[in-house]
Order: C-alpha cells, then structure tokens, then sequence
C-alpha cells in the first residue's frame, strides 16, 4: 500500500485494508451475528487505515474524493477536490461499523483500540462469539458494555439517533 495507479477514491487500499482486518481475527463462530460483527470490526479498521495511507499519499486530511463510476461500475473517476472523511464514506459499509465508529467517540480510539485487541487475542486458539467478544472489550475497558451491544450489535433492534436540543452560550474573552 498504495499503489501508484491507484486513484484518489483509494478502493484498493480499501479491500486489502479490509481484508488484513479479517484475517487478522482468526477463528470466527459460524454463527451469522458474530460474521456480522467481525466483518464490521474489519470495515472500521480499514476506515482507520485507509484515512492514514490518504493523509500520507496526498498530504490532505480525508478517507478518499468524492468518485463517479462509469462503465458499469468499473471506471472510477475521482474528483480530489470533493475530499470525504471515514465518518461520511468509510463506515458506510455496514451498520455494525458504524456502529464501532460510536463507540469510539464514546470509549476514545486509545481505549478501543486496547479492546479490540483484547477480543481478537482469543479469535486465534477458538472460535469467538458475540459474547465473547463483548466480555473480552468490557474487561479491557473495565467498563459494562452490555447496554451497546445488546442494541448495536442485534439485527432485530434498531438503531436511531437524533440530536435532541442545542443550545449556545457566549463565550468570553
């Protein structure tokens, strides 16, 4: 990673990214609500990675540019002036990375990336489930993470946010 003639929308990078991801977690359950969920830890790690190979290669913060596809999807043209982030282009895979994007903002990258490695730890002598790995970040958190994901991590419950009030103040000098 890059690739020279790889272009600005960095969909290469994006699929090897994602694929190192998941093989990096081993031994997955067969069960599809763990696949969920390890597949969606792979879509938000290479949203991490893919942002850090842009920033490098173009010297501008951002996940990718905004792209057109042509010929049935398989010419991309990239426009380097609409620049996208991973919260607007990265974590749209699933809902499950999106959902590991909230978390991070609620744990902070540190801690999650401390729990992420935790879980994975025991993904490489034995299958993992949702539980397991759900046990496995609250004790490397040292927080109850049961509330998030019994709602974030079960396809039978939605999720839905909305900003419910804002308010300003003035600020002084």
């Amino acid at each position: 990673l890059p690739w020279p003639s790889s272009p600005s929308s960095m969909d290469v990078e994006s699929q090897v990214a994602h694929e190192v991801a998941r093989r990096w977690w081993g031994v997955i359950a067969p069960d599809p609500s763990t696949r969920a969920l390890v597949d969606g830890i792979a879509w938000y790690l290479q949203s991490r990675v893919v942002e850090r190979v842009f920033d490098q290669v173009y010297l501008r913060e951002a996940y990718g540019a905004e792209t057109v596809r042509f010929f049935g999807g398989r010419v991309p043209m990239a426009f380097p002036g609409l620049l996208r982030s991973r919260w607007t282009a990265g974590l749209d895979h699933s809902r499950h990375s999106l959902a590991l994007g909230t978390l991070e903002r609620y744990l902070g990258w540190p801690a999650l990336q401390v729990a992420l490695r935790a879980a994975a730890t025991g993904a490489r002598t034995r299958p993992l489930t949702r539980a397991d790995i759900e046990q496995r970040m609250a004790a490397a958190t040292g927080q109850d993470l049961a509330w998030f994901f019994d709602v974030a991590f079960d396809a039978a419950k939605r999720i839905d946010y909305a900003v419910v009030s804002v308010t300003t103040e003035a600020g002084g000098t």
